[in-house]
This record gives C-alpha cells, sequence and structure tokens, in this order.
C-alpha cells in the first residue's frame, strides 16, 4: 500500500492526516470505546473520550485501493469511502459539542477541528494526486 500521494509535499512533518496507519479492528474498537464513554455521567470520562478521539482522528483514513471502490467494498463492513471511519467520529463530537461541564464541551470542538482538517487535508491530498 502506497501513502505517496498523502505525503506528496516530500516531508511527513508537513502532514496532518496520517492515512492507514491504524489496523481495522483497533479503528472499529476505538470507535466503540468513543462512543460508549460520551454516555458516562462523570465528566472527566467523558473527557478523556474526546481527547482520545481527537487523537484517533488523522490515524481514522483508510487507503482504499480503486479495485475495492469498483468492487463496492473495502472490508468487512463494505464501505469503500476512506473518510468512513472519520466520519463517524466526526458526528459522536458534534452530537457532544453542546456538553454540560465546559472542558468537555471544548475538548469535543477540539475534536472536531482535527477531524475536519484530517479530512480537509485528505481531500487536497486526494486532488493533487489527481492532477498530477
Amino acid at each position: 500500500k502506497s501513502k505517496a500521494i498523502f505525503m506528496n509535499r516530500g516531508n511527513v512533518a508537513d502532514s496532518f492526516a496520517v492515512p492507514g496507519e491504524i489496523d481495522e479492528r483497533v479503528a472499529v474498537e476505538a470507535i466503540k470505546f468513543t462512543r460508549k464513554a460520551t454516555s458516562d455521567k462523570y465528566p472527566e470520562v467523558r473527557m478523556g473520550a474526546a481527547v482520545f478521539a481527537g487523537l484517533a482522528a488523522p490515524m481514522l483514513i483508510r487507503i482504499v485501493s480503486s479495485s475495492a471502490a469498483q468492487r463496492g467494498g473495502a472490508g468487512k463492513d463494505g464501505d469503500a469511502s476512506p473518510l468512513a471511519w472519520l466520519e463517524e467520529v466526526t458526528q459522536v463530537a458534534l452530537r457532544n459539542i453542546d456538553d454540560e461541564s465546559a472542558g468537555v464541551a471544548t475538548a469535543w470542538a477540539v475534536t472536531l477541528a482535527r477531524c475536519l482538517c484530517a479530512s480537509a487535508e485528505h481531500g487536497q491530498s486526494v486532488r493533487d494526486a489527481q492532477s498530477e
């Protein structure tokens, strides 16, 4: 799996998104954990979920080959979108951005920003790769 289209600027430090760096099973469990922790009654747990989701967000972009996308599936879930996992975390962040705890709400806002930045960078790298 080549990550060249995502690192086309030559310097890895310039890249916010880190596509393909997380195993499918780990990503699915991370999303489940995040969803479950958001309903906890303690703000410290909800804060931990928000911080964890924010750190995981740039790694939740899948590398999907064009042949897998044409077949209609990339994995067990049959969803060929490289941003499917990132979209799930983005939705969780949107649902929890109005948390009763100001600190938790701020952490979800940061997570949402990281999700949007990773998504935007992925879109730009795909456009750059198509124009070459």
